[in-house]
């Protein structure tokens, strides 16, 4: 979905959405755990993307697909898959896009600083 943010236009790709929420899945050898899940910035985004398109907070399920190899054509999925349920709140979903405001603010700042030393 494509959400405009303050003035900032913000681009998620969930791995699956619906009217409830969304899940996002994860491979590898790393456990994931429910307190990784919890600080994984990637639902906060997301999370975040889906409130100003929804207006309401979302479901998220987090599923860590254990996997054994190296690659896209070399990965094969061991032991069971584990589900994690994450919550946001209203108030880390502000402060994360406040996050995003101050990132954006510094890389418009540094293009105008650059600018300045290329113009020298």
């Amino acid at each position: 979905i494509n959400v405009d943010f303050d003035g900032i236009s913000l681009k998620a790709g969930f791995d699956s959405i619906d009217k409830y929420g969304f899940d996002e899945y994860k491979t590898g050898k790393v456990a994931w755990s429910a307190e990784r899940a919890n600080k994984h910035g990637q639902l906060d985004f997301y999370a975040l993307c889906f409130k100003l398109e929804m207006g309401y907070l979302p479901d998220i399920a987090l599923h860590w697909l254990p996997t054994v190899g190296e690659g896209k054509d070399k990965i094969d999925l061991v032991g069971e898959i584990h589900t994690y349920r994450v919550e946001k709140t209203e108030e880390q979903l502000f402060a994360f896009g406040e996050r995003i405001k101050k990132v954006v603010d510094e890389i418009s700042n540094y293009k105008k600083f650059e600018k300045k030393i290329v113009t020298i």
